[in-house]
């Protein structure tokens, strides 16, 4: 049985998360992402906050994004990095 959660409700219980140390624009970036992924898939996903902590990271600069995550900065429109508006960047790891 699957509950399906918006938005709010995604960011509410990873902030919960005591491991979980995502920014608010961070969140928003994951969670557009999973939907992206679920549209390309054409089935829902299973909510697990570790597995969000583990799929993905985030940084504040596109220097430490590289470095840490160890991806060729020309990959960047890939999906695989997604700049925040704010600043900052989210690694997805899968």
């Amino acid at each position: 049985m699957y509950k399906r959660i918006n938005i709010y409700e995604f960011c509410d219980l990873m902030k919960d998360d005591k491991f979980s140390n995502f920014s608010h624009d961070a969140l928003l970036a994951i969670f557009d992402h999973i939907e992206q992924k679920e549209e390309e898939i054409g089935e829902e996903m299973e909510f697990s906050r570790a597995d969000i902590r583990t799929l993905y990271s985030e940084y504040t600069t596109e220097n430490e994004a590289i470095e840490n995550a160890n991806y060729d900065p020309t990959g960047w429109n890939d999906g695989k990095f997604i700049e925040l508006p704010g600043g900052g960047f989210v690694v997805v790891e899968s």
